[in-house]
């Protein structure tokens, strides 16, 4: 993306700016909420406790297995990214 910073931590932050803002051009969903559901019925919305714990679940085989070999993502984890994806 181009991103000129000596922090990491900016230069990461300014990386993720900019991809929302590219998939934003493409009229992509950036969340769970924007997400649109089959056959036009509306945005899915934000999810449930519950239904991030159900997601979470599925993705790691009730935690059994850790997702992602660059960096193993277990159940908890997955439940975060959700999380931060629901809003």
């Amino acid at each position: 993306w181009g991103v000129e910073e000596a922090d990491d931590m900016k230069a990461a932050r300014a990386g993720i700016d900019r991809t929302v803002a590219y998939f934003r051009d493409l009229k992509m969903p950036v969340s769970i909420p924007e997400t649109e559901l089959p056959g036009g019925k509306g945005k899915l919305g934000v999810l449930s406790a519950e239904e991030i714990e159900r997601l979470a679940d599925e993705a790691t085989q009730n935690g059994g297995i850790r997702v992602s070999t660059f960096y193993p993502l277990g159940k908890e984890d997955m439940a975060a990214i959700y999380r931060a994806a629901n809003e």
